[in-house]
């Protein structure tokens, strides 16, 4: 319970890192996309139900830090979450390779998606032109969110897995 607690925490982090790093340095167009590598990570290293509630609320924090209407961030990540999740089953992504071309092609079909459900919710077709000059640009930096938000989680779930075994321990007093 811990665990999964320190992880939504640490995901709830890094997507406000990435707001305020776009908020600072003005860089709609070059996003880390940070939520879709805590996706990526969920997707692949763990449970079903427990991945899901912390995509659930995750995307809902993205939603809420993002300039789009109202359920669309969240939606598209959810979709995309279960995208990987069941791709996965079927593929087993290993490597970094190819977890790279896989945070790339999270990366596009979350943004298609939410242009997409712009598009339907505001029937304004201006989003498509938006997405081919700055979504796919922004793409290419989805491996470098991957890397941040697997590093850090990979190091939760490590140190959880150690304290588990015995190895570190706490001291009282």
């Amino acid at each position: 319970m811990a665990r999964n607690l320190i992880t939504l925490i640490a995901g709830f982090l890094l997507l406000l890192f990435e707001a305020v790093y776009v908020g600072l340095f003005a860089v709609d167009n070059w996003l880390p996309h940070v939520g879709v590598g805590v996706m990526i990570y969920l997707a692949l290293r763990k449970g079903l139900f427990e991945a899901c509630v912390a995509v659930l609320l995750l995307a809902w924090v993205a939603d809420l830090l993002s300039a789009a209407p109202p359920g669309v961030v969240a939606m598209s990540l959810t979709l995309t979450f279960f995208a990987v999740y069941v791709s996965n089953k079927t593929l087993a992504y290993r490597g970094w390779p190819v977890r790279i071309g896989l945070s790339l092609v999270a990366a596009l079909f979350a943004q298609t998606a939410s242009a997409l459900m712009v598009v339907a919710l505001t029937r304004e077709l201006s989003v498509l032109p938006a997405l081919a000059l700055a979504g796919v640009p922004s793409a290419l930096l989805a491996p470098v969110g991957l890397a941040v938000s697997w590093v850090a989680l990979a190091w939760i779930d490590k140190t959880f897995a150690a304290r588990q075994r015995g190895l570190l321990t706490t001291s009282s007093g």
